[in-house]
C-alpha cells in the first residue's frame, strides 16, 4: 500500500508524519487534501518513489503506484540520493545505543576517594556505602572515625582506623602518598578481615576532638590577687630543698588572713615570697620565687604559722641561711583557666595535645578539673570529683609537643577546667609559653565485631618535629577476592581478580545474594574467557562503587560497559551478548513475519554525519600508572582515514572501571568506526515469534518499504528438484549475480546458496542447496507454521539486508524489535 510521507526537514530530526494512501488515488488530490494552504515550492520538494517531480507535472495527475515523499528543506543540507531513500522510508525516529551509557556519572559518586582522582586523601564519609571494590583501582581507604592524634617522644603519632572495602583483597603496597609506609620510621599497619563475612578487631579506640579547642594558651600565674605583710617568726628558721621552701611566720592579722585565704582557695594557693639570701658566694641580695601552697600549720602554742610552698622555683643560698625584712611581703598570684569545656559524648578517658612553640626550659605544672554531668548538655553531679596535675619539663630552645592521657574513674559526661600552677617565666632565654592543642574523649571497646568488610589500622609518624597536623594520604594497591564459575558450578572459593564477569558474579550473587541460576553465566563466561585469549586487557574491570542509591541494574551495566557487552531478560535469566563481528546471521525476517497494517509501528532514520554531529570519539579511562584521568582521540582527516586526533565536537564516553589503554584504544576504534558506518536505526513491529531473537543477534531482514529492485522476500511454497516456487514474484535484471538466504524448520537461517532464474516464471528461481527448505505443508500442519521464509539480494547488495537486533518488547500479539545498520568493516579494528 503506497504512503504519503512528510519530512519536516532533509533528516527528519524535526518531525516525520506518515499517512496510508488507497492504490489508485492521484498524487494531485492526496496532496491538496494533506496541504488545504497550498505548497511552496520554493522550499518543499516533492518525490514519487525516488523521482523528484513538480505540481504541474503530468505524473501527478495519474493513479498512484509508489510513495509520494514531501521534504520540507532545511537551508544549508544538501539531499543526497542515499537521504532519500532513508526518507522514503522513515516512519519516525528512534534513538539507539547498542552499548548502554554510564548510569549516572559513575566516575565521582558520593565523594568516595577511590574515584576521585584529584587531592586523593582519607577522608570519613558518614551515612554512605562502605566501599564496593572490584579489580585493582588505586584505594584510599575510608576512615571509620577521627584520626587520633597523640605525642610519643616529640614526635606526633596518627592512628587512623580504616575501611578498605567490602569483602577480602589481596593487598600488595601500602603507601602514604607516593612513599611505601615502610620507608617511614616507626610506622606501621595491621590488616583485619573478615571470617565468614564477619571482621573482629581486638580493640577499638573510639575518639573524638572538641571543636572548642584550638590552640588556647594556657598562662602562667602572675597575676596578684592579694598581698599579706608578714612578720617572721625567730631567726634563719627556714628550709629549702630540693624544690620545697618552708619558712615561719608569726600569727598576726596578715598570717590569719592569708590562713583564711589558703584554707578557702578552690584553685591552687600560688604564693609569692620575697627573701635574702646569698646565691653566689657575693653577699647577700634580695630574691623572690614562688611556689604551691601545700600546707599552712599553726604550731601549739599558737603563736606562729610554718608554711610549706611546693614547686618552688626561687633561687638557692649556697653560703648561710636565709633572711627577711621586716615586715616583708609575700603575694598571692592568680592562675588563668581555660574552661570549662563540655565534651558531648560519654567516655572513658580523656587525652590531653600540648604544644610548646618556643622551646621549654623548665617545668610547666598543669591541674585539670573534671566534673561529670548527668547528661551531653547536662547539670553538675553533686559529690567529690576528679583532678589531674601533671609536669611537663625541658631543657631545649626546640620545639616541643607532649600528650597527658587520664583515666577517669568512671564513663560518663563531662566538662572541664583547665589551667597551669606555675608562675610565667617570662624569660626568653627559659621559655614555658604552653598552647592547649587538641583535647580528645576517647572510648575503647575490646574484640568489635563488624561486617563483611576489610579493615586497615595504621599508626603514622607526623613530621620529624611535629610541627602541624599532615594528610597522610594512605592508598593501597589491591586486588578485590571474587567468587567464579568454573564452567559447570559457581566457585565460591574467593581469589584475586580483575576479570569483569568475577566482577558480575561476585556482585550478583555474592554481595546481592542473588540465585546464580538468574544468570546465564555459559554465555558470560564464552565471551569471557574467549577474550582472555585474544588479551584479557579488554575484560577488565577495575572500579569502586560508592553509592548506594546506584542500583544493582545500573552496576551491571557498568561492569558490562567495559567488556562491549550488554544483558536483557529472557524471563527470570539474564542473558549476555557482546557488540562484535558475527560470522553468520542468526535467522530470516521477512513479509510473512511482520504484523498486519492496522497494527504496524514501523520507522526507519537515517543519521547523516553532519557538522552538528558528532565529528570524531574522545574516550575517558584512567591510567593505572599514574592513577589519573587518560584519554584517547580518534577523529577522520580529509582523505577519511582514522587518525589519533581530537575533533571539533567529540562523542565523549566514560570508560568507567577501564585502567587499560589497550581496552580504550579497542573502543574508541570501535565507536569511531560507527560514526562512519552505522547510520540506520529500524523499528518495526513482527509476529510473536520475533520473541525468539535476542539482543545482538546479526539478521537478515527484508524492509517492506524499500525501493531496491534487487531485494526479494517472501515463503517458499513448493519444491520440485532443483527448482523453487515462491509466495511473490522475482525480478532478476539479468546482469547480476544472486544469492538466497532461507530459514529451516527451526526458524534457524541457512545460506547464502547461489539461484538462477527460471525463464518466463517470475514466481520461481532454480538452486542446487534446496534440501532442508520446510514446506508449510509439512508434519506440523498447515496453520501452525509457513514454509521456509527467504531473502534474495544480489552479492554486492546483501549487506543491505544485515541488521543487528537492539531491543525486543512485546506488544500484545505482536514484539516490537528496535535494529540498527550491520556492517562489519565497524569491526575491522579487533
Amino acid at each position: 500500500m503506497p504512503k504519503l510521507i512528510v519530512m519536516r526537514d532533509q533528516s527528519g530530526a524535526t518531525g516525520k508524519d506518515i499517512y496510508k494512501i488507497e492504490s489508485g488515488e492521484i498524487p494531485l488530490d492526496v496532496l491538496m487534501h494533506h496541504f488545504p494552504d497550498g505548497i511552496n515550492q520554493d522550499e518543499t520538494k516533492i518525490y514519487l518513489g525516488l523521482s523528484l517531480v513538480k505540481i504541474t507535472d503530468s505524473a501527478m495527475l495519474e493513479p498512484i503506484k509508489s510513495n509520494i515523499t514531501v521534504v520540507m528543506e532545511a537551508k544549508g543540507i544538501e539531499l543526497t540520493l542515499f537521504q532519500l531513500i532513508a526518507i522514503t522510508l522513515v516512519a519516525a525516529a528512534i534513538s539507539y545505543a547498542l552499548i548502554p551509557s554510564i548510569p549516572g556519572n559513575m566516575g565521582a559518586t558520593k565523594d568516595s576517594p577511590n574515584n576521585k582522582l584529584q587531592s586523593q586523601t582519607n577522608i570519613a564519609r558518614p551515612y554512605q556505602a562502605y566501599p564496593l571494590i572490584f579489580g585493582s583501582p588505586r584505594s584510599y581507604p575510608d576512615l571509620t572515625g577521627e584520626a587520633l592524634i597523640q605525642y610519643v617522644d616529640n614526635v606526633k603519632i596518627v592512628n587512623q582506623l580504616m575501611s578498605v572495602g567490602v569483602g577480602l583483597f589481596d593487598i600488595d603496597k601500602v603507601r602514604a602518598g607516593e612513599t611505601p609506609l615502610a620507608n617511614f620510621q616507626d610506622a606501621s599497619y595491621t590488616i583485619y578481615e573478615p571470617v565468614n563475612k564477619v571482621v573482629t578487631v581486638p580493640e577499638v579506640t573510639y575518639a573524638f576532638a572538641t571543636n572548642e579547642v584550638d590552640g588556647q594558651p594556657l598562662v602562667g600565674a602572675g597575676a596578684v590577687l592579694s598581698t599579706y605583710n608578714l612578720n617572721e617568726s625567730g631567726v634563719d628558721l627556714t628550709a629549702y630543698i630540693g624544690t620545697t621552701f618552708v619558712f615561719q611566720v608569726l600569727k598576726d592579722a596578715g598570717s590569719d588572713q592569708l590562713k583564711v585565704d589558703f584554707d578557702s582557695s578552690a584553685v591552687d594557693f600560688l604564693l609569692n615570697v620575697n627573701y635574702n639570701a646569698d646565691v653566689s658566694g657575693e653577699g647577700v641580695i634580695g630574691r623572690d620565687g614562688s611556689g604551691t601552697v601545700s600546707s599552712m600549720v599553726l604550731d601549739g602554742g599558737m603563736t606562729f604559722y610554718t608554711i610549706t610552698i611546693a614547686k618552688f622555683n626561687g633561687a638557692m643560698a649556697v653560703v648561710g641561711g636565709y633572711t627577711y625584712g621586716t615586715p616583708f611581703v609575700v603575694s598571692n598570684l592568680s592562675a588563668i583557666p581555660v574552661g570549662p569545656i563540655r565534651l558531648a559524648v560519654e567516655m572513658q578517658e580523656i587525652w590531653f595535645n600540648f604544644a610548646f612553640n618556643r622551646g621549654l626550659k623548665k617545668t610547666v605544672s598543669i591541674r585539670v578539673n573534671m566534673q561529670q554531668l548527668d547528661g551531653p548538655n547536662g547539670s553538675p553531679v553533686i559529690g567529690p570529683q576528679q583532678s589531674f596535675l601533671f609536669d611537663f619539663t625541658g631543657d631545649t630552645l626546640e620545639q616541643q609537643f607532649r600528650t597527658f592521657k587520664g583515666v577517669l574513674l568512671s564513663e560518663g559526661y563531662y566538662e572541664f577546667t583547665i589551667a597551669r600552677t606555675d608562675v610565667d617565666s617570662n624569660n626568653s632565654n627559659a621559655p614555658d609559653d604552653t598552647k592547649l592543642e587538641s583535647v580528645y574523649a576517647i572510648n575503647k571497646d575490646q574484640n568489635v565485631e563488624l561486617g563483611n568488610i576489610t579493615l586497615i589500622d595504621v599508626e603514622m609518624p607526623g613530621t620529624i618535629n611535629a610541627t602541624s597536623l599532615r594528610e597522610n594520604k594512605i592508598n593501597i594497591d589491591l586486588t578485590s577476592k571474587l567468587i567464579t564459575y568454573d564452567g559447570v558450578n559457581v566457585n565460591y572459593t574467593t581469589t584475586a581478580s580483575r576479570r569483569a564477569a568475577d566482577a558480575l558474579i561476585h556482585l550478583y550473587v555474592d554481595f546481592y545474594g542473588l540465585d546464580p541460576e538468574t544468570l546465564n553465566l555459559d554465555e558470560l563466561y564464552e565471551i569471557q574467557n574467549r577474550l582472555d585469549l585474544i588479551d584479557p586487557r579488554l575484560a577488565t574491570f577495575d572500579f569502586t562503587f560508592d553509592d548506594i542509591d546506584i542500583s544493582l541494574n545500573d552496576r551491571m551495566d557498568s561492569i558490562l560497559q567495559v567488556m562491549r557487552c550488554v544483558k536483557w531478560l529472557d524471563g527470570d535469566v539474564y542473558r549476555f551478548s557482546r557488540d562484535e563481528e558475527r560470522e553468520f546471521e542468526s535467522t530470516v525476517i521477512s513479509r510473512n513475519d511482520i504484523a498486519s497494517d492496522d497494527s504496524r509501528e514501523f520507522s526507519m532514520v537515517y543519521n547523516p554525519q553532519l557538522i552538528e554531529s558528532f565529528d570524531s570519539v574522545k574516550i575517558e579511562y584512567v591510567d593505572k600508572a599514574i592513577n589519573k584521568k587518560a584519554y584517547v582521540f580518534r577523529s577522520l582527516d580529509s582523505l577519511g582515514n582514522v587518525i589519533n586526533t581530537i575533533g571539533k565536537n567529540p562523542k565523549t564516553m566514560e570508560l568507567a572501571g577501564c585502567k587499560e589503554e589497550f581496552n580504550a584504544i579497542n573502543r574508541a576504534e570501535l565507536e569511531i568506526r560507527k560514526l562512519i558506518y552505522q547510520r540506520w536505526v529500524l523499528s518495526d513491529t513482527l509476529l510473536p515469534s520475533a520473541m525468539l531473537l535476542d539482543k545482538g543477534d546479526l539478521i537478515l531482514y527484508a524492509e517492506q518499504y524499500n525501493n531496491s529492485n534487487n531485494i526479494f522476500d517472501g515463503e517458499i511454497i513448493a519444491v520440485n528438484g532443483n527448482i523453487a516456487t515462491t509466495s511473490e514474484s522475482i525480478e532478476f535484471d539479468g546482469v547480476s549475480d544472486y544469492i538466497i538466504n532461507y530459514t529451516l524448520d527451526d526458524g534457524s537461517k541457512i545460506g547464502p546458496f547461489s539461484i538462477l532464474p527460471v525463464i518466463n516464471e517470475p514466481f520461481k528461481f532454480q538452486c542446487d542447496d534446496l534440501l532442508q527448505v520446510f514446506l508449510r505443508d509439512s508434519s506440523l500442519g498447515f496453520l501452525i507454521q509457513c514454509g521456509s521464509r527467504y531473502i534474495i539480494n544480489t552479492v554486492e547488495n546483501l549487506e543491505e539486508s544485515q541488521w543487528t537486533v537492539t531491543e525486543k518488547e512485546p506488544q500484545g500479539d505482536s514484539v516490537q524489535v528496535s535494529m540498527i545498520n550491520y556492517d562489519k568493516r565497524i569491526y575491522e579494528f579487533d
